[in-house]
């Protein structure tokens, strides 16, 4: 079998290609797109979680260009990066054609917690997964979707067991620059900020954006340098559990009301 040659041009555009891939939870839910993370790092595939960010962020530009030269590699990238485009561009959803009204009236969907994929620790059980299939439900139907929550760096707490037998709770800081996430920027290329009065503080937030495939979820955050250590720690944890931390909810609420 012969192949044709797999010019430079075409490269450098699939890369840009996989890298818009990886940035959008779509391939979440597309097991050949996973493959393909899988294939290019299994170790850090497997260390971050499935992680397909960490992935295109290790393996060097040099290196992706010298497996997409290998035909049937490139041939497979290029089927998955055009099921994306694909799936991304389709006119025919089920929205459109069943209820097109819909398309004028954007769904907002506030939630404490989603449970969009493992490596996004922003969730800690059954309200975060059924938020997270309703963001991709919705996608799926081609229904107009904006969900809201926080930005937990510290997700939720990973268990682990001393050696007496008692559970220890560890929580790990999140990374942006690891995860499939990108700040909202303004037309100048500023991060957009707000701010929310809580007793005599104004406690500021910016936010982040998750693509999930046509919808969105954004990430409300108060780790600010202008706010208190104590006003950015209150979207550190999922469910912190003292009062104080609980305001963090209130934010959310803010930007219900907004």
């Amino acid at each position: 079998m012969t192949f044709r040659k797999i010019s430079d041009r075409e490269i450098d555009a699939l890369c840009t290609e996989l890298r818009e891939v990886a940035f959008n939870l779509w391939w979440s839910w597309n097991p050949a797109a996973q493959q393909l993370f899988h294939e290019l790092s299994p170790f850090f595939w497997e260390h971050s979680n499935h992680n397909a960010i960490e992935v295109v962020n290790w393996i060097s530009g040099q290196e992706l260009r010298t497996r997409l030269r290998e035909p049937e590699f490139f041939a497979r990238v290029s089927n998955v990066c055009g099921s994306f485009r694909s799936y991304m561009t389709a006119k025919q959803t089920w929205v459109r054609k069943n209820v097109p009204a819909a398309l004028k009236a954007p769904v907002a969907y506030f939630s404490a917690e989603f449970g969009l994929h493992e490596s996004l620790r922003i969730y800690s059980g059954g309200l975060g997964i059924l938020a997270g299939d309703h963001a991709k439900s919705a996608s799926d139907l081609g229904l107009p979707f904006v969900g809201v929550t926080l930005f937990y760096r510290q997700g939720y707490f990973q268990q682990q067991i001393s050696n007496d037998g008692w559970q220890t709770e560890r929580y790990p800081a999140s990374e942006p620059a690891k995860l499939p996430i990108t700040l909202v920027r303004n037309a100048h290329g500023e991060p957009v900020t707000a701010s929310v009065q809580v007793g005599n503080d104004a406690i500021a937030f910016q936010g982040w954006r998750v693509a999930v495939g046509r919808g969105i979820v954004y990430l409300l955050d108060t780790d600010l340098p202008q706010n208190s250590q104590h006003s950015r720690d209150l979207t550190a944890h999922v469910y912190g559990g003292d009062q104080w931390v609980r305001i963090g909810q209130e934010i959310l609420g803010t930007a219900r009301a907004a």
